[in-house]
């Protein structure tokens, strides 16, 4: 029984870790479109279109 929720444990572990990465990652990509749209505000979108 303890191995089972040792397992668990891990298994939610491994889970956190990679939806920390995941949020870490958005705020990477939503930081760049930030600056993005602040240097080239013509460019609005990173295929040139604009969603006004």
């Amino acid at each position: 029984m303890l191995h089972f929720v040792t397992e668990i444990n891990f298994v939610t572990e491994i889970i956190r870790k990679s939806v920390k990465h995941l949020k870490n990652d958005f705020d990477t990509i939503e930081g760049t479109l930030y600056v993005q749209s602040q240097l080239w505000p013509d460019v609005g979108t990173l295929d040139g279109r604009r969603y006004d």
